[in-house]
């Protein structure tokens, strides 16, 4: 059984550089096709204001995958001395 597609959803809106209001996709599962040839969803989490609709995106190549946010991880563990809280 192999991945086919990312399972996505919308969640959400955001303004880019430039002033455009773009949409905010969640990726909640995976579909993969079966031994008998159907196709076959796994849902992994949904957002809390979910609309009920779910669309399908080609997978990402994992070699381009890059986290977000980790300019903001500490970089040693003398910065978690650092935390406000």
């Amino acid at each position: 059984m192999g991945i086919k597609y990312d399972v996505i959803c919308k969640n959400g809106s955001y303004t880019d550089k430039t002033g455009a209001e773009k949409t905010k996709w969640l990726k909640v599962g995976v579909c993969m096709d079966t031994k008998s040839g159907a196709l076959a969803i796994k849902l992994e989490s949904l957002p809390v204001q979910f609309d009920g609709w779910l669309s399908l995106a080609e997978p990402r190549a994992k070699d381009n995958f890059k986290p977000r946010g980790n300019d903001e991880l500490p970089k040693s563990d003398d910065d978690f001395g650092n935390v406000p809280f």
